[in-house]
């Protein structure tokens, strides 16, 4: 902060609101005057100061070159770069050129030399300090040889100096390293060994001592609270790792296609209890005050879905289908809360079992009401979270309405279960499907579990609302396609919002009506057999689908002009005679006067759109045309 001084300070007040005493100018014209008359230097001395300044200038960039030659690139590329395109040495942060495109660290997935298959986790989470420490046991597979580990870091502190690499069958031999650094835009940790990592060969490697804090952010492993009826303040830890949260409780492989298997154990105070993806193994009390759970061993899952939780919370519990534990977690005064969930979990288990023709793989489901979430709800892996609207009903309060929320936050949540865990996306750009499918998929179990609820007929006449602002959005220039190619993990959360729930979910259910609901289904249950515990990517999912329908439709090209295009089109019907009708469509633009560039459309803003009809000559009987995006009308 620097102050002002003001030199009519020295009047009245009177005078200072008007203009400065005598004094007062003849302070500010002897300043003036002294500042004028300077000091006298010769023409040597300046030279001589400058070339003193100019060789200061040398040394100083000679010194910077060589400090930064080791991890930073030059202009041409041909040295090494570092993390951030910024160097910080003793305070000082020096800009330097971008990184080299050419580094396994550059981009921003991550590179394929290495694979993983297990994490040993060990967390301890104390909710006294808001503070957690942990450390992993990450065993890889490398694929092509290579010196670099790199994984996923953030907001962590992280012992470098206790990171160790060792082959799998020779435990105790560590490799050497050579350096650690971050690459920051990116959120990665580079472990640099001494020598090569063999391609076929198993590695550990360990990250023994990290720390992070508990933040009520509602990212990664945070800290939620709730007030009790007596008006004392409870805390509980929870985690939300979608969708790219992981990097903040451990170290990484923080991508949806490095599917692993997790060994999770975690100390917390006594008193309370620990939860993850799991069933719990055992369960100690420790000294001072702490204990400690370790769960079993998940099955391959994609690391977005590890979950724990640290609560003070009841629970209700009942048995579903296949033996399934299901549990009901809430706050101990919200658990006459829970019996409509309690009842309702083993039915959606057991519809969507049989729909795909495989059951739960988890052993328990645990459904967990959470104070404070980002989201209505996240379907970890047997350890289900949810903000408490969407999972407990009052029989003395709740409204239909409110029971029909429910099961639809519960039925769509289920839904990942099969459609987002058992298989997954290989990369965020399919994160549409995911959603899609389970949106669409709630609709199909309720349709099963509550005729009653005309849950189809209610999509279009009572949720038109937001369907409308859908259409709307996607009648702008500003919307986007629905499957769109990511490069950035940083770039994924902007993309969870109505165009990938409900446009996806009806583009969806358009392809289940003309392909046919039997052979959709049976198509799904292909694909899941198909894709088990393995990574898919939506062209897999086209391809099933068109073995089931023996190749008559191309699945892939039909729904490329729904997922690759934004908007969606106005058909025209025009009567040529009493037997024939005119086809044609263009994209609805919600104004009139607007126009759009087709050019930046791969399918030029046309879609091929099933046509379905009757006539009085086939009855009830409908029959199906296309309107195809290659062609102008059709008749």
């Amino acid at each position: 902060m620097s102050e002002k001084y003001d030199l009519g300070a020295v009047g009245t007040r009177a005078e200072d609101e008007q203009v400065p005493t005598q004094n007062a100018r003849e302070a500010y014209i002897s300043l003036r005057n002294e500042g004028r008359r300077g000091k006298y230097c010769s023409y040597k001395t300046i030279t001589f100061f400058v070339l003193l300044f100019i060789l200061l200038l040398i040394i100083c960039a000679a010194i910077t070159w060589a400090l930064t030659k080791k991890h930073y690139t030059s202009i041409d590329g041909s040295q090494e770069a570092n993390n951030d395109g910024l160097l910080e040495e003793n305070g000082t942060t020096i800009s330097v050129p971008t990184i080299d495109p050419s580094l396994p660290w550059a981009g921003p997935q991550l590179p394929t030399s290495l694979k993983p298959s297990t994490y040993n986790l060990s967390l301890r989470i104390d909710l006294d300090e808001f503070v957690f420490y942990g450390s992993v046991d990450i065993v890889v597979t490398c694929e092509t040889k290579t010196k670099h580990i790199i994984v996923h870091v953030l907001s962590l502190q992280l012992d470098k100096s206790v990171i160790t690499i060792a082959d799998v069958n020779n435990p105790t031999k560590f490799i050497g390293i050579d350096d650690t650094f971050e690459v920051k835009p990116n959120n990665y940790l580079v472990v640099v060994a001494k020598e090569e990592l063999k391609k076929g060969n198993d590695y550990i490697v360990s990250f023994k001592n990290f720390e992070g804090e508990l933040l009520p952010d509602l990212f990664g492993l945070y800290r939620s609270s709730y007030e009790t009826s007596l008006g004392e303040k409870r805390y509980l830890a929870i985690t939300q790792l979608e969708a790219v949260a992981g990097r903040k409780v451990f170290p990484c492989f923080d991508e949806p296609r490095y599917k692993s298997k997790f060994r999770i154990r975690i100390e917390y105070k006594t008193g309370f209890t620990a939860l993850s993806n799991m069933p719990t193994v055992s369960t100690e009390i420790l000294e001072e005050g702490w204990s400690r759970s370790v769960f079993d061993t998940t099955p391959r899952m994609s690391l977005y879905l590890v979950a724990v939780s640290v609560h003070d919370f009841g629970h209700v519990e009942t048995n579903g289908p296949n033996n399934i534990k299901i549990r009901i977690w809430a706050p101990n005064e919200w658990l006459n809360q829970t019996e409509y969930a309690k009842k309702l979990a083993p039915q959606i288990y057991d519809y969507y079992g049989n729909y795909f023709d495989m059951q739960e793989i988890v052993p328990k489901a645990d459904h967990i009401a959470i104070p404070d979430m980002g989201a209505e709800a996240m379907e970890n892996w047997g350890l289900v979270t949810y903000e408490p609207s969407a999972l407990l009903v009052d029989s003395k309060l709740s409204s239909s309405n409110d029971k029909y929320y429910v099961a639809q936050v519960m039925s769509h949540e289920i839904a990942h279960t099969w459609f987002g865990n058992i298989v997954t996306m290989e990369w965020w750009s399919d994160l549409w499907l995911n959603e899609a499918f389970a949106t669409l998929g709630m609709y199909m179990c309720l349709d099963v579990l509550k005729p009653e609820w005309k849950v189809f007929d209610r999509q279009i006449m009572y949720e038109w609302r937001t369907l409308a602002l859908v259409q709307d959005g996607d009648a702008l220039h500003s919307s986007h396609a629905l499957r769109i190619d990511f490069q950035s993990s940083n770039e994924i959360n902007e993309y969870f919002d109505e165009i990938v729930y409900i446009k996806g979910s009806h583009v969806l259910r358009m392809l289940r009506s003309f392909i046919g609901e039997d052979t959709f289904q049976k198509g799904m249950q292909q694909y899941m057999k198909k894709y088990k515990f393995q990574n898919a990517a939506m062209y897999d999912l086209w391809t099933t689908l068109s073995e089931s329908v023996n190749g008559e439709l191309d699945i892939s090209s039909i729904m490329d002009t729904w997922l690759t295009q934004m908007g969606y089109p106005v058909v025209y019907v025009n009567n040529i005679s009493n037997s024939e009708l005119s086809l044609s469509q263009e994209r609805f633009l919600l104004n009139p006067a607007a126009t759009d560039d087709a050019a930046k459309s791969p399918f030029g803003y046309r879609w091929d759109i099933p046509f379905t009809y009757k006539t009085s000559e086939t009855g009830d009987v409908k029959q199906t045309t296309w309107l195809s995006q290659g062609l102008p009308n059709n008749t």
